[in-house]
């Protein structure tokens, strides 16, 4: 979800840009917007506090109370049998008590391994299309990389190692013999929507891109894709979604910046693919996607607005979503008590 900031920018170009119509907002230009106020709410940078990303949202924009509402009646995720489902995850979505939600013993697994195989459980030597509609989820990166790590050494395919070129690109320099102002100490940071420095990919692995490379092909930040060839300076996948679905697209290495505004803080650049693996992505991620089986490792607690909604609310079927939750309590029927933050400060209809 974008910032406030950036309709805000909007606005004050548009009555730039047609003078005599400043006084209007967007310069009388129609503009429209959408979004579900209980999915995860726009990042702050070092801080994970719900109020924060309330204050920077568009319900706090003083142009938000000029917009029309017009609201979706229909689920188009959700089977029409989903009754009860739905109105499960709109209580669980609008919840501000604080209270940990029960999640059914009925969606529990015992261990990672039995969660892969629950959402990977026709193999992995199946269409590319079927591939895609298998999802794992959890909050951090650091259980992504692990349940990434875990399918793909399944896979018995041609594979690929690629290492990243990162340069510093600070004002003032680190001491020499600070670690992370050396390259080995660069190659060590992967930032959020930064590439890691080396990555192992196989053919026919998923992949997810970290930027937008063609929007007007839905090549987008978040667009995944199943790998089909692997060369030294080039990554060719296959689009199996939207109106471009069979295209198969080459990828390069390019230029990812990353700039720390802590005092302390570390910018660089990295020349690496703009992918990641992406059997397992993170929550956040997720925002958008569909899938008929899916896997979320809760290893580690949601921790954010709208985490645990979002998570759960990727499915088609309730039937098809297996949890992992390992050391939390239980109620009495066995269910499964987890975090569920939900900001305080917003309108959900």
């Amino acid at each position: 979800m974008l910032e406030k900031t950036v309709l805000e920018n909007v606005d004050k170009l548009c009555r730039i840009m047609v003078p005599k119509n400043q006084h209007l907002p967007f310069a009388g230009k129609v503009v429209i917007i959408s979004g579900d106020w209980k999915q995860s709410l726009p990042v702050v940078k070092n801080s994970r506090s719900p109020e924060a990303q309330v204050a920077v949202c568009l319900q706090i924009s003083n142009l938000y109370p000029m917009f029309n509402k017009t609201r979706l009646t229909q689920n188009m995720r959700l089977q029409p049998s989903e009754i009860q489902f739905k109105e499960w995850l709109y209580k669980l979505g609008t919840d501000t008590s604080g209270d940990k939600i029960a999640i059914p013993k009925s969606m529990i697994v015992e261990s990672r391994e039995e969660l892969i195989k629950f959402v990977f459980d026709k193999g992995f030597d199946i269409p590319s299309s079927d591939m895609l509609k298998r999802l794992m989820l959890t909050p951090l990166n650091r259980s992504v990389d692990l349940n990434n790590s875990i399918v793909l050494s399944s896979f018995n395919t041609e594979s690929m190692d690629y290492y990243s070129i990162d340069k510093c690109t600070n004002d003032n320099p680190l001491s020499p013999y600070a670690a992370d102002s050396d390259v080995a100490g660069l190659n060590k940071l992967t930032p959020a929507g930064i590439p890691a420095h080396h990555l192992h990919l196989k053919v026919g692995s998923i992949i997810v891109l970290l930027r937008n490379l063609n929007t007007s092909k839905s090549l987008c930040n978040g667009t995944r894709l199943i790998v089909k060839k692997l060369q030294t300076n080039l990554i060719s996948a296959e689009t199996i979604c939207g109106s471009n679905t069979g295209m198969t697209i080459g990828i390069s290495r390019v230029c990812n910046s990353y700039v720390d505004e802590r005092p302390d803080g570390v910018s660089f650049e990295r020349f690496q693919f703009p992918v990641r693996e992406a059997f397992a992505m993170t929550i956040t991620k997720a925002q958008g996607q569909t899938c008929e089986r899916l896997g979320i490792d809760l290893s580690d607690e949601p921790f954010a607005h709208g985490q645990l909604y979002t998570a759960l609310s990727r499915a088609t079927n309730s039937k098809f979503i297996r949890v992992f939750a390992p050391n939390k309590p239980t109620d009495k029927d066995g269910n499964v008590l987890i975090n569920n933050v939900v900001a305080r400060g917003l309108t959900f209809d």
